[in-house]
């Protein structure tokens, strides 16, 4: 029980996590603003894209995101 309430009170201070579909537009945004091309940019794509996440997105889960859209 006062694990539940402690989690409720970092809640209100944590930045609202991204969306699935959110995290998409934001790496399309990022990779149109990169001008990058293919999986060689990938580097320079999450650079970027973590900045602009600021910590409102699981990494990997934008990793995953990024390589399926330059593939």
């Amino acid at each position: 029980m006062a694990e539940q309430e402690e989690l409720e009170i970092l809640e209100k201070y944590l930045p609202k996590a991204m969306s699935e579909a959110e995290m998409e537009v934001l790496a399309k945004t990022v990779i149109s603003e990169t001008g990058a091309e293919s999986l060689q940019d990938m580097g320079r794509v999450m650079g970027a894209l973590m900045k602009a996440a600021a910590g409102r997105a699981d990494g990997k889960r934008l990793q995953e995101i990024v390589r399926g859209l330059l593939n």
